[in-house]
């Protein structure tokens, strides 16, 4: 983001292939900087976070509200992106902070390979996810939308949807038949496309409706890792889905379907059912505010 401002070509900075960039390998983007730094010290990399932090600040503090809702395309050189740059700086700060705080989170728990620790860590994840939930209007719920079109409900639904695909990995099925996408749709536009088509299938429920066919799918998931042993858990994703390659451990496709996911999804949920008209700030201030609310909790 500080390039970002300055104008300089983002990929530039982050030292990207352009062709890379341009193609939103987003994993190999990832696995690029994660290669430049992975010998880098704790302290070293610790130092230079909260230098890029301080000097994004500090460049914050000297724009306008304005300055925050020009289009991408005013920073950045060759992009025809008319979305505001606030946009960019919120998925970069306090969202981005939000996100990777349940993934080092399940590092941190990787240790407790149980079926009692993933019901608990199941069940936590849901009790905080209904809570809030349930503090909602019924507007705030199923009426209020993000930019994308997309509502509370229409989040509720797309959580329920991913989770159904543990069931179905359970019963020895691949994940399309418990997200309804064809062979083509799931190879070459996963994940956006995958999410467009459970968006579009959904989105006419009620809210009664969504809160049925979630609990029914959530009772059922409930059962089947009960009846699991902790090896079960340890035992390749190959093991389960007859065409797959994966020798991922079954352990780690829950995180991201059940208490993983619905954390990543509570801030954006958060972020439709609590916000300002046009979901924009009214001032700087409140933007810094919410990326140092962000920032000391990913912290601590």
């Amino acid at each position: 983001i500080n390039a970002l401002l300055d104008g300089k070509p983002r990929y530039e900075h982050m030292g990207v292939p352009r062709d890379l960039w341009e193609a939103n390998d987003w994993d190999a983007i990832n696995e690029v900087i994660r290669q430049r730094y992975i010998d880098m010290p704790l302290r070293d990399v610790a130092g230079m976070f909260f230098g890029i932090h301080g000097k994004l600040i500090e460049r914050l503090n000297s724009m306008t509200v304005e300055d925050l809702l020009r289009p991408y395309s005013a920073y950045q050189p060759g992009s025809t992106w008319d979305a505001p740059i606030l946009k960019w700086v919120r998925l970069n700060t306090f969202e981005h902070y939000a996100e990777h705080t349940l993934w080092m989170e399940r590092i941190a728990r990787k240790h407790d390979t149980s079926v009692a620790n993933l019901l608990a860590s199941i069940g936590g994840g849901w009790d905080t996810l209904n809570a809030y939930l349930d503090s909602l209007t019924e507007a705030q719920r199923t009426e209020l939308a993000d930019a994308g079109g997309w509502t509370v409900k229409d989040h509720v639904i797309h959580l329920a949807i991913w989770e159904d695909t543990m069931n179905a990995l359970l019963e020895g099925q691949d994940a399309l038949s418990a997200v309804g996408v064809d062979q083509e749709t799931w190879d070459n536009d996963h994940p956006h496309g995958v999410n467009a088509v459970i968006h579009r299938r959904y989105q006419d429920l009620s809210w009664e409706q969504v809160q049925q066919k979630r609990g029914e799918i959530h009772d059922r998931l409930l059962a089947k890792v009960g009846a699991l042993s902790n090896a079960d858990l340890m035992r390749p994703h190959s093991d389960f889905d007859p065409g797959s390659t994966s020798s991922e451990p079954l352990l780690s496709y829950f995180a991201g379907n059940t208490f993983g996911h619905y954390a990543e999804h509570l801030p954006w949920i958060k972020a439709i059912a609590e916000a300002p008209p046009e979901d924009e700030p009214t001032t700087v201030a409140d933007l810094l505010a919410r990326i140092g609310q962000g920032w000391d909790e990913f912290n601590a």
